[in-house]
C-alpha cells in the first residue's frame, strides 16, 4: 500500500508541474505594447520593434513548454495506468 501512495504522490506532483507549465504561455505572451500619453512615436515604434524581435524566441519557448507538458502528461498516464493495475492486483489478493 505504501508504494501505491508513493505513485499517487508522484501523480499529484506531475499534475502540479503540468498546471504550472500551462500558465507559462500566458506570462510569455503578455508583452502587449503599452503606450502612455507622453510617449513619443519613436518610443512606441521601438517597443513594437523589440516585441517583433522577441517573438521568435517566445515561439521557441512556447514550443519547448508544449514538449515538456506532453512528456509530463505521458509520465502521468504511465503512472496512472500502473497504479490502476496495482489496485486491481491488490483487490484480487
Amino acid at each position: 500500500m505504501l508504494y501505491m501512495e508513493k505513485i499517487q504522490a508522484e501523480i499529484k506532483q506531475l499534475n502540479s508541474q503540468i498546471q504550472e507549465l500551462q500558465e507559462e504561455p500566458a506570462a510569455l505572451t503578455n508583452n502587449n505594447v503599452e503606450s502612455g500619453e507622453n510617449d513619443s512615436a519613436l518610443v512606441i515604434v521601438e517597443a513594437y520593434r523589440r516585441q517583433a524581435r522577441e517573438n521568435p524566441q517566445i515561439a521557441a519557448e512556447l514550443q519547448g513548454i508544449d514538449r515538456v507538458i506532453a512528456f509530463l502528461e505521458k509520465q502521468k498516464h504511465q503512472r496512472q495506468t500502473y497504479l490502476n493495475q496495482l489496485q486491481l492486483f491488490s483487490k484480487s489478493l
